[in-house]
């Protein structure tokens, strides 16, 4: 998640403080105090926040290495962007304009001497450490936050260790951390090649395909049903005081509208293949190798990692759920060719059954539902969030009949 939403979403400057001091206290013995500030500091020992570049960084940082961390940004597939945004990143990395277009200061007092070499980047549960030295990077969970994420992440890439992502080094789940290989690629969002990005798609599609394989089991219909249903209120009642009464009766008549035309589907005997599925299967989270590997893409996120019906990463992709606006006019539109729609989910092992199209999308959008519930249940929500406020909209507008 990106810097600047982080920072209106949550208490992301205290957040961040605590964590990082706990993490400093427990690994280094440190002792002291870390503080957010719009004025420089007179000390030299501070970071550099810039929203733009989602990055946090010591100010001495090395203007080759900065590039090299922040040229992500420089990658956008609309040319004018691109060359509008190279020009930011060529500038804002320079020392005399650092300063002048980062939106705070970071200080910490004292500065472990690990710290200079240390870039961060905030994310939504959690708080990525790229170590430049070692050349890896430390991943600590943001205090207060929901710790199954990780628990869950590290639990499945340990597991299946042909999964196509960074390589886990070392963990402390107690402490709330873990070390990963350091990793370097463009996501797919940030691509204009689409050769690169249907041969990425599929090497990943792949790789998920086999995790389907070796995690799947068939849970009978009506308890899939009871379960998803239980959750779902669970987490509506879990759901932050900011939320009014309003929209959680809203979210109820949701899922009772759902509920209701899973009852007129449903045979005897009849199953939902469930598997391990990524969570949060995009192109944000599908990159490409920029330097040498042997491995041809990367997948990275694991946190949002559960048990759902074997389609549900599928359906993430086809419908780009996390972009919610305008979600109902693509669930319509996925519904109205029985045959395309089964043809753009069936890489993940799917069979075509009766009522198919509208079966998947019951399930799927239960399953997604519960996600954005979860996802929204944050420590400190400042204000309701917008992704999920539109993400419940578009649910009431989709027309199932």
């Amino acid at each position: 998640m990106r810097l600047d939403l982080l920072l209106d979403r949550e208490p992301f400057k205290e957040v961040f403080s605590r964590t990082l001091s706990g993490y400093l206290a427990s690994q280094f013995s440190w002792s002291g105090k870390i503080c957010w500030q719009r004025s420089k500091p007179l000390l030299q020992n501070y970071f550099l926040v810039n929203k733009k570049l989602n990055l946090i960084y010591p100010q001495t940082l090395n203007t080759q290495t900065l590039r090299l961390m922040a040229s992500e940004y420089g990658f956008h597939p609309n040319l004018i962007r691109r060359k509008v945004q190279q020009l930011y990143v060529h500038y804002a990395i320079t020392i005399p304009l650092r300063s002048l277009l980062s939106s705070y200061y970071v200080l910490t007092d004292p500065l472990p001497v690990v710290c200079a070499n240390w870039c961060i980047i905030p994310g939504n549960s959690s708080i990525r450490i790229v170590d430049l030295e070692n050349n890896e990077c430390i991943v600590l969970q943001k205090d207060g936050f929901n710790k199954n994420h990780m628990r869950d992440l590290i639990n499945i890439r340990k597991q299946y260790l042909e999964l196509p992502g960074p390589k886990i080094y070392r963990s402390n789940l107690t402490a709330g951390w873990y070390v990963e290989e350091r990793i370097q690629g463009l996501p797919l969002n940030r691509l204009g090649d689409d050769l690169r990005i249907k041969n990425a798609t599929n090497s990943a599609r792949q790789s998920m395909l086999h995790l389907y394989e070796k995690t799947s089991s068939k849970v009978d219909f009506l308890l899939w049903r009871q379960s998803i249903t239980q959750k779902i209120n669970d987490a509506v009642d879990r759901l932050p005081e900011i939320y009014p009464s309003s929209l959680r009766q809203q979210v109820t008549n949701s899922v009772k509208n759902l509920v209701s035309f899973l009852v007129k589907i449903h045979t005897v005997g009849m199953m939902v293949d469930t598997a391990q599925s990524h969570g949060d299967f995009q192109p944000a989270n599908i990159l490409i190798p920029t330097v040498s590997d042997q491995r041809n893409v990367y997948l990275i996120d694991w946190e949002y990692t559960d048990k759902r019906c074997r389609w549900y990463d599928a359906m993430v992709f086809e419908l780009n759920s996390r972009s919610p606006i305008g979600l109902a006019g693509r669930v319509h539109q996925w519904l109205s060719n029985e045959d395309q729609a089964y043809q753009s989910v069936e890489w993940c092992g799917l069979n075509k059954v009766e009522s198919f199209s509208r079966y998947v999308i019951f399930t799927f959008l239960l399953e997604d539902l519960l996600f954005r519930l979860v996802d929204t249940t944050i420590p400190g929500l400042r204000k309701p969030d917008k992704g999920f406020l539109t993400f419940i909209d578009e649910l009431s507008l989709i027309k199932l009949d």
